[in-house]
């Protein structure tokens, strides 16, 4: 009996501890999933870079930011082909190609409660006791090859609260809506520009 009971509270405990929650505030219109571009030109793309900055401090992007910013542009149909630099050796019509740069600037702040304070509204407090702020900017520069330009731009903000030990979980489940809604922003903006891409425009 008293080793049931041993087990509910730790169980309690540890789903309470795991709370967390991810709020957006005054997200851009088209941050949903986009559907593909009707029309696409035969011309591809190259990302050719890709900046992180957290708080002012250079950041090596994960491998998987890369692959998802690609993924997205592969998904607008827009481009007959897209590939990041260091795999755009054997791409079609290369000297066509549309250069890509992609910067991801974020502002973070975390308010953590002390301990005691903690363990008091751990109990008390509907409310997980930390939190954290951010405001993502992600800008995407598009080159064509006669050197003409457009700049797109995308700011997400929000809030992440999370418990003792939900912190990871709620950071990554705030950096993966942050990073796809604001690619989606962006994909929208870039697919309303195909007859630039297509040289139609300058």
């Amino acid at each position: 009996m008293r080793v049931g009971i041993a087990m509910c509270s730790s169980l309690l405990f540890l789903a309470l501890g795991c709370a967390h929650r991810v709020e957006m505030i005054d997200l851009p219109p088209g941050t949903g999933d986009f559907l593909p571009s009707a029309v696409g030109i035969r011309v591809p793309a190259i990302l050719e870079k890709l900046d992180l900055r957290i708080n002012g401090s250079s950041i090596e992007p994960p491998e998987e930011f890369r692959r998802l910013v690609i993924q997205k542009l592969q998904r607008t149909y827009v481009f007959q082909e897209v590939a990041a630099l260091a795999d755009s050796g054997t791409i079609r019509d290369r000297e066509k190609a549309v250069n890509l740069e992609v910067s991801i600037n974020g502002a973070l702040e975390t308010k953590e409660l002390g301990n005691l304070f903690r363990s008091v509204l751990f109990f008390l407090s509907p409310e997980p006791p930390n939190k954290d702020q951010f405001d993502v900017t992600i800008l995407l520069k598009a080159v064509r090859s006669d050197k003409a330009e457009r700049r797109y731009r995308s700011r997400i903000q929000g809030i992440a609260y999370y418990r003792f030990f939900a912190g990871e979980q709620a950071k990554r489940e705030a950096q993966d809506q942050v990073l796809s809604r604001g690619l989606n922003d962006l994909m929208r903006q870039l697919m309303r520009d195909v007859d630039f891409f297509a040289g139609k425009m300058q």
